[in-house]
């Protein structure tokens, strides 16, 4: 028992070590790109799944729609809200914001729905696949329902395929429902843990 205490205290302290030395060390996230463009990426799709979002989804769609006007002169951005057979009133909180040329709203129905983020993810593909909508000129993303995107998030995005011959780009998250002890958690687990595992993995 006193040994394995003493391997998880040394653990922790390692790993505390560790995260403080990536914390107070020169940032090199810039180095991983080319400072020539080498791609032209013209269009982005994000995707959005959403299974009882209803308190949620219409603050980050709009935040969305927004910035799609915000980035019209530099590249094209879709939104596509997958519901995954939401019982709740996600739908409806859809509806209320109207039609919009860059939002599509896919639904998901019963018993094909509701099988996990994965499945919801790969219908929205193949959505897209059969409708035309990608091409090698397309950067394909995914944000949950409740995340707060800026306009500065996704031209970073967008500059980082474009400075690199990269396939996939994470990013860090924040959550603006942020207000119970577990949206606590989970911020503090995107915005600390995660970021700092990520940095870890780019060095």
């Amino acid at each position: 028992m006193l040994i394995f205490l003493v391997m998880n205290l040394l653990i922790a302290l390692g790993f505390g070590g560790w995260n403080l030395y990536l914390a107070i060390r020169r940032p090199m996230g810039m180095l991983h790109y080319l400072p020539e463009q080498v791609r032209s990426f013209n269009k982005m799709v994000i995707l959005v799944p959403a299974m009882n979002e209803e308190e949620t989804i219409a603050d980050t769609v709009t935040r969305l729609l927004q910035i799609a006007q915000d980035v019209q002169n530099t590249f094209d951005l879709r939104i596509m809200v997958i519901d995954d057979a939401s019982s709740d009133g996600t739908v409806d909180a859809l509806s209320a914001l109207g039609r919009h040329a860059h939002l599509t709203l896919l639904k998901r129905q019963l018993p094909n729905a509701q099988t996990g983020k994965g499945d919801a993810l790969n219908a929205a593909l193949d959505w897209l696949g059969q409708h035309h909508m990608v091409s090698d000129k397309t950067i394909i993303g995914v944000i949950d329902s409740d995340s707060t995107p800026e306009t500065a998030f996704f031209n970073k995005v967008h500059w980082a395929f474009n400075h690199s011959h990269y396939d996939l780009v994470q990013t860090g998250v924040s959550i603006n429902n942020a207000h119970t002890f577990l949206g606590l958690m989970q911020e503090f687990e995107f915005n600390v843990a995660n970021k700092l595992v990520q940095v870890m993995r780019m060095d």
